[in-house]
């Protein structure tokens, strides 16, 4: 009996590394049902798949014998402790309850899945397995980007995600990935050393700039210095130099580069910033405003928006894109959790950033270690432009710093272990 209950959990646990192989794909793929069939629809494939992977991790570890770590139940915390200025607003008549209730059940999804594959305690060999399913899903839809940029639209891509700037995000860390890559000593063969690396980092070069998205072109920037600074070399450097201006060359007398260098979105968006406030500035500073008039509580999960919350501050706004919407979020992190969800929350946001900070220093392999920091600098250079709480793609990079951390220090918490070689 005992070895039969042992290959059903085997079984069982082989099934949910899959799952989480074809979750770390779709990610990536999350609008696919909208852009490609034309449903628009909450059961969105990704989020079945979160859901299925927290119950079958369920089904295969006893509830007895799941572990969660003390870092990674912070998450859980911020979110309880952002119902007390939520419960507020309610008092008051100041609650939305459509965007509270949205909002809290898609955290309360991210959060089920990110704490659940965290109590199985992953092999190095399967977190290479989940990081390379994770690439190969961003660089198809970055393909996806580029094709409909070149056929189809001119505008702003996401290819099949909800939203440019998550879409530049995930091939920011596909950028890292390939030059990490690259810069590999074990890496033999001039089409695996080189071509390869080189149509990933060009491929995802691309889709950022056909995003638009600002604030990955930044979080961008300091991965290649932050590569530069970590991996130096004058070979390497030659290699970029060769490579940037072969580029150049090829779209500045090339048909394509003279049809679209004026309009891609990136060049564009950053050219129309001249002689305005940039939208986020100006929704910090309301948001600011709100959270005072609050007495510092909170304005509530999700309330920045809230057209009752939202029109007292913005209607004297006199800003084109913010005059023309009817509710934005605020487009940081940090600030949106600090602001709707309260200071006990933000504090423990924070020191959930800051412990998993302190898990990646702790890898040996400077090689390694480096290429982790740089998918941090990413991610939290991200958080500080954009809302993340609704999307699977960033905090999906997160489950696999998690992972890396925890294994790094050895102190991972969860008793089930799960090997890659069984699968």
């Amino acid at each position: 009996m005992g070895t039969l209950g042992d290959a059903k959990k085997n079984a069982m646990l082989n099934l949910v590394g899959w799952t989480l192989c074809v979750y770390a794909f779709m990610v990536s793929f999350e609008n696919i049902l909208k852009v490609a069939w034309g449903m628009d629809t909450v059961l969105k494939p990704h989020r079945m798949l979160a859901l299925l992977i927290g119950f079958l991790i369920f089904l295969a570890v006893p509830i007895n014998r799941l572990r969660y770590s003390a870092n990674d139940l912070r998450l859980l915390w911020m979110f309880v402790v952002g119902l007390i200025p939520t419960a507020l607003a309610w008092v008051m008549h100041r609650l939305e309850w459509s965007y509270f209730v949205l909002t809290s059940i898609q955290w309360l999804i991210i959060v089920w899945v990110f704490l659940q594959a965290r109590s199985i305690a992953w092999d190095q060999s399967f977190i290479r397995k989940l990081i390379n399913w994770f690439v190969l899903g961003t660089l198809c839809n970055g393909v996806v980007m580029l094709y409909f940029f070149l056929n189809k639209d001119i505008s702003r891509q996401n290819g099949f995600m909800d939203n440019p700037n998550y879409a530049a995000f995930s091939l920011n860390l596909a950028l890292v990935y390939f030059l990490h890559y690259w810069s590999g000593r074990t890496v033999r063969g001039w089409i695996l050393k080189f071509c390869y690396p080189m149509l990933g980092i060009l491929i995802a070069i691309g889709g950022i700039m056909v995003s638009g998205s600002r604030g990955a072109f930044i979080a961008g920037m300091f991965t290649l210095i932050f590569f530069i600074f970590y991996q130096f070399s004058w070979k390497r450097m030659i290699y970029i130099a060769l490579s940037v201006l072969l580029l150049f060359c090829i779209l500045r007398w090339s048909g394509i580069g003279s049809q679209y260098a004026d309009v891609i979105p990136l060049i564009s968006r950053v050219e129309k910033l001249s002689g305005r406030n940039e939208t986020r500035l100006v929704l910090w500073q309301k948001g600011w405003q709100a959270f005072q008039d609050r007495y510092f509580i909170g304005i509530g999960i999700e309330q920045f928006k809230n057209p009752e919350n939202y029109n007292e501050y913005i209607q004297d706004v006199d800003h084109p894109m913010i005059a023309k919407q009817k509710g934005l979020v605020l487009h940081n992190d940090f600030l949106a959790i600090l602001f709707e969800f309260g200071i006990p929350a933000f504090l423990f946001f924070l020191a959930f950033l800051i412990g998993l900070f302190q898990q990646i220093r702790t890898i040996r392999s400077i090689h390694e270690r480096s290429m982790w920091m740089m998918w941090y600098l990413n991610i939290v250079t991200f958080m500080f432009f954009s809302t993340t709480l609704q999307s699977h793609v960033v905090w999906f990079a997160v489950l696999l710093l998690s992972m890396v951390g925890s294994l790094a220090t050895h102190q991972s918490p969860p008793v089930e272990e799960f090997s890659s070689k069984s699968t």
